[in-house]
């Protein structure tokens, strides 16, 4: 028998392993292992590790789960876990601890509702080459994991490779032996509480070593119609809506011959489908109401003053103080998607009303909880319809972000976007 500091040079067809390591009375293990936890410990292991030509026989007091990798800054003991569970379950793979703490303010909230219930989390734990955005510790023993907890928000809705490989991701890592509990970030923000519940539930369904897929595949079984997650977080998009009605006796009058009063009633009807709406606009419907191909400049004055007669009657104002964009007196502002409207210029940055890219930016912060001004920018782009978004839409919503902010309907918080 040798200890671990005189076996180098030697070889044997067969080495036995002693670990003599072990609780105290009371439970508690001591993480401190000789010249294993020193500075190149983990060589020590390797010149262990390597002496047998065929094969090693481990004898262990205890699991590779008893060594805590955050209390020790040493690769030793990592070592140590990492061979421990290959001897015990034939997998080398052991969590990572990054200590780079939650990815987002999502994650926060997360992580503070598991505080405060008393289980220890670690956030973005590196394992087979992934990581998992929370880890929840095992409360009888802190060196094992018991849930891996995702959390999805904004982005992984958008973006159909960031759910394809995030199922991939998720099987490799089942695999291993994680059992994983999903979070939508539109759950959480709207029923905090149940959805706490649904997390300790999986925490001690993973506690009492129910293997949560195995629950889900018996409930698939039932003729239940259920939506994907993906179509329960989004909400129905509303499509732009062009105005298109019948004028009777447009083939008897030109549009400037009309009188302001019936022209402004017109144009008020236009407001009504499409508001908020570019004065510009407006006088293309009216323009296509007649069958026209172009608006010209008798068509657009004609079209001003009739708007400025019906804002006098009190059918339509202004979106703001000497705004272009017209709208129905306490008519709410819609977000409208534009990815399907026959009008190319109703895509244009200069007929997008203000008023509507604010309310879009609100949605876009809501359903993320939080957001950085780059990604609000393409998330506010999307909601509008938009399949890119350009320099100039992107400087757009920026400047829109700035008047929330200014007003107090946002705030911002270490480069967050956040409701109030």
């Amino acid at each position: 028998m040798k200890n671990l500091e005189n076996v180098q040079g030697d070889k044997r067809d067969v080495v036995f392993i002693s670990i003599g390591y072990d609780k105290d009375a009371h439970g508690y293990m001591a993480q401190s292992f000789g010249p294993i936890s020193t500075d190149g410990g983990e060589r020590r292991l390797n010149v262990l590790f390597t002496r047998a030509r065929k094969r090693c026989r481990v004898f262990s007091s205890i699991r590779h789960s008893d060594i805590r990798l955050d209390a020790t800054r040493h690769a030793g003991p990592r070592v140590l876990k990492s061979y421990l569970k290959y001897a015990e379950t034939g997998e080398m793979d052991v969590p990572v601890l990054q200590d780079l703490g939650a990815d987002s303010p999502f994650e926060e909230a997360v992580v503070l509702a598991l505080t405060q219930r008393g289980y220890k989390v670690s956030g973005q734990v590196g394992t087979a080459g992934f990581r998992i955005d929370l880890a929840v510790h095992d409360p009888d023993d802190e060196g094992r994991f018991l849930l891996a907890v995702e959390c999805d928000g904004a982005r992984y809705h958008s973006s159909a490779w960031a759910r394809e490989r995030d199922r991939l991701r998720q099987s490799v890592l089942e695999d291993k032996g994680w059992v994983f509990h999903r979070i939508w970030s539109t759950d959480w923000f709207q029923n905090p509480e149940p959805e706490t519940r649904k997390l300790i539930e999986a925490i001690n369904r993973a506690r009492h070593g129910i293997d949560e897929r195995q629950t889900l595949k018996t409930l698939e079984r039932a003729p239940v119609e259920r939506k994907t997650p993906e179509e329960q977080q989004q909400p129905e998009r509303l499509g732009y809506e062009e105005a298109k009605f019948y004028i009777e006796g447009t083939h008897n009058i030109k549009i400037h011959e009309c009188t302001l009063e019936s022209l402004g009633d017109i144009v008020a009807g236009i407001v009504k489908i499409e508001g908020p709406v570019h004065l510009e606009e407006v006088a293309r419907r009216v323009s296509r109401l007649w069958g026209l191909a172009r608006a010209g400049k008798r068509i657009q004055a004609a079209v001003k003053e009739a708007a400025i007669v019906a804002e006098r009657r009190g059918l339509i104002q202004g979106s703001e103080p000497d705004s272009p964009f017209l709208e129905v007196p306490g008519a709410p502002v819609r977000v409208r998607d534009r990815s399907e409207v026959e009008s190319a210029t109703l895509r244009k940055i200069g007929m997008l009303p203000p008023t509507e890219c604010r309310a879009t930016i609100l949605q876009a912060v809501e359903r993320s909880i939080a957001i950085s001004r780059a990604h609000c920018a393409i998330e506010t782009a999307r909601l509008l319809g938009y399949r890119s978004t350009s320099a100039a839409l992107r400087e757009f919503v920026i400047s829109q972000v700035d008047n929330l902010l200014s007003d107090g309907r946002l705030i911002e918080k270490d480069s967050w976007l956040r409701l109030p």
